[in-house]
C-alpha cells in the first residue's frame, strides 16, 4: 500500500513546479514529513504487548495471552537473558533464515531501478510513475491471499510461500528470454516478480511464530534484518555494464 500512496505522491510532486526547489525534493519533504507523523502516532498508540492493547476488552487481552502461551511465546519482557542469546547464535534455523533473506534481498535493488527500466521501455515519466502503483497494488494483493490461506491451513507457511515464488521464478525468466521489442511482456514480467514478496513477507512471520523469548526473538530479528541489509548492499553490483543484456 505505501508503494500505491508513494506513486500517487510521486505523480503530484512532478507537477510541483518552485524556482530553485526540483519535484525530487518536495517528494522527500513529503514523504519524511508522513515518516515522522506516523512514528509519532505509533509511539503512543501501538501496544508494546496484549496486555496493554488498548483496542481489546480484558477478556479478548486474557485470550491472546493464553495463546501466546500456548505457542510457548510468552508475553514480551525487557530483560536481557545471555543465554538465549546464545542460543539464538548456536540455531541453524537463525542462519538458515538469514541465508535466505539476504539472498531474497539481492535482486530488491530491481525495485530501485524500475523507474528507470520502465522509462527505457517506452514509457514517459508520469506514466512510468503511475504504473508504479500497480507494483503496490500487485503486493497488497498477493500478500493478503497468502495470508488468508495461510490462516486457513494449518502449517502451510512454507509450502504457500514456496508457492508464491514460482511466479517470480517465471518472470525472471520472461526478463531474461522475451525479445526487448515485447515491451508489454516485460512489463508484466516486472510485476510478476512482485508476487515473490508474498514469500518472504510470510517467512517472517513462520521465524517469529517458533522464536520463543524476547532476547532471543530480538538477536534472531537483528540477525535477519543484518542479513536482509547485506543483500540489499550487494544487489547493486549485479547492475554492471557486463550484465546488461544483448
Amino acid at each position: 500500500s505505501a508503494q500505491i500512496v508513494a506513486g500517487f505522491i510521486s505523480f503530484g510532486s512532478l507537477h510541483i513546479h518552485t524556482p530553485g526547489f526540483a519535484p525530487w525534493q518536495w517528494l522527500m519533504i513529503i514523504t519524511g514529513i508522513l515518516t515522522v507523523i506516523t512514528a509519532v502516532v505509533y509511539w503512543f498508540f501501538f501496544p508494546d504487548s496484549p496486555t496493554t492493547a488498548w483496542f481489546l476488552t480484558p477478556s479478548e487481552r486474557a485470550i491472546a495471552v493464553r495463546r501466546l502461551k500456548e505457542n510457548q511465546t510468552g508475553v514480551e519482557n525487557k530483560h536481557f537473558k545471555k543465554d538465549q542469546m546464545i542460543e539464538a547464535l548456536k540455531d541453524p534455523k537463525t542462519w538458515i533464515f538469514a541465508l535466505f533473506s539476504a539472498l531474497d534481498q539481492i535482486p530488491n535493488s530491481l525495485t530501485n531501478q524500475r523507474q528507470i527500466i520502465v522509462t527505457s521501455l517506452g514509457f514517459n515519466t508520469l506514466q512510468t510513475t503511475l504504473l508504479s502503483c500497480v507494483d503496490g497494488l500487485i503486493e497488497v494483493v498477493t500478500i493478503w491471499t497468502g495470508i488468508m490461506i495461510v490462516s486457513r491451513i494449518p502449517n502451510s507457511r512454507a509450502y504457500v510461500g514456496a508457492i508464491y515464488f514460482i511466479p517470480a521464478l517465471v518472470g525472471v525468466l520472461m526478463m531474461e528470454f522475451l525479445p526487448w521489442s515485447n515491451q508489454i511482456g516485460l512489463l508484466f514480467s516486472i510485476w510478476m516478480v512482485d508476487i515473490g514478496i508474498t514469500g518472504f513477507v510470510l517467512s517472517l512471520s513462520w521465524l517469529t511464530s517458533i522464536t520463543a523469548g524476547h532476547t532471543k526473538r530480538v538477536t534472531t530479528n537483528a540477525i535477519i534484518l543484518s542479513a536482509y541489509c547485506i543483500g540489499n548492499a550487494l544487489g547493486p553490483f549485479m547492475w554492471q555494464s557486463q550484465y546488461k543484456p544483448w
